[in-house]
């Protein structure tokens, strides 16, 4: 079974990355600090678990939907630090997500 753990999970990171990154850009949910710890939680351990793949894919999750390249650079950053906390990255997930929902808003009204 743990063989296929790797596999499995690798095919699932697109799919979750573009989900999270939908998330970031234009729900309101993610200002909620349980709803931005839960997705920190996740997004430490999948960073963890593949650190590459999980940057590839969520660089470009967030490319597909315009989200501003300073930004989703520097959020990767702070994903796959080996010191980063639960706490900290919540925090840098509400601040990233209002100013994705910034421009995504921009986006749609042009």
């Amino acid at each position: 079974v743990a063989q296929h753990v790797g596999p499995m999970l690798e095919n699932a990171l697109p799919f979750l990355a573009a989900a999270s990154c939908r998330l970031l850009a234009s729900s309101p949910v993610m200002q909620d600090e349980e709803v931005c710890g839960a997705l920190a939680k996740l997004l430490l351990a999948l960073a963890g678990a593949l650190p590459q793949v999980m940057k590839a894919v969520l660089s470009n999750a967030a490319a597909s939907l315009g989200a501003p390249q300073e930004d989703s650079q520097l959020l990767l950053q702070q994903i796959t630090d080996p010191l980063a906390t639960e706490e900290g990255l919540a925090e840098a997930l509400r601040e990233t997500a209002g100013s994705w929902q910034v421009e995504h808003l921009r986006r749609m009204i042009a």
